[in-house]
């Protein structure tokens, strides 16, 4: 971001971080945990519970002095498609409620214009791009079926080779 002084279009943000931070701190670290695991897992990290809220607290500062300095409009999708369950993040409704509703409000706590883009992928895309009025590079349809099959790609490499993949992005298990 800093290296784009011109403007950039981002798909997420330092606020998008805090936001998973904080809903984390709410809803726990897996918030698909039922019952008694659920109350394990808040025990184990007990003594780590004032320090991770004052990080939290210390990082929601700096992400909201960048995020008011950094952002001239936001594009808010709504929650509007069912949760992929993709194994790499453990989520559920009521986190992603909870992200949602920490999003918005900080949006307009810190006054930063945003439009809120519903449908379909295509339909979302065609509304982003008239709405900052930039160039096509190619038809919106071509372009949401060449990212779906890459989707499918990585998603196969993954499956095939998962433990292969992940050492090599992360190093040893």
């Amino acid at each position: 971001e800093t290296m784009l002084q011109s403007g950039f279009v981002s798909d997420g943000s330092a606020l998008h971080e805090w936001v998973y931070g904080k809903a984390r701190l709410k809803v726990g670290l897996n918030p698909n945990d039922k019952g008694f695991q659920r109350f394990m897992s808040r025990i184990r990290l007990l003594p780590y519970t004032i320090p991770m809220a004052e990080f939290i607290g210390g990082y929601e500062k700096l992400v909201k002095a960048h995020t008011a300095k950094s952002y001239d409009l936001f594009i808010h999708l709504p929650i509007e498609f069912p949760i992929v369950q993709d194994g790499h993040r453990p989520v559920n409704e009521q986190f992603r409620r909870l992200s949602n509703d920490y999003l918005l409000t900080t949006i307009r706590e810190l006054g930063i214009p945003y439009i809120e883009t519903g449908g379909s992928v295509a339909e979302r895309i065609t509304k982003i791009v008239a709405h900052l009025n930039v160039p096509l590079v190619m038809p919106v349809e071509e372009a949401v079926s060449l990212a779906q099959e890459e989707t499918k790609r990585r998603n196969s490499l993954e499956m095939e080779y998962g433990d292969k993949l992940k050492k090599q992005r992360y190093g040893s298990l």
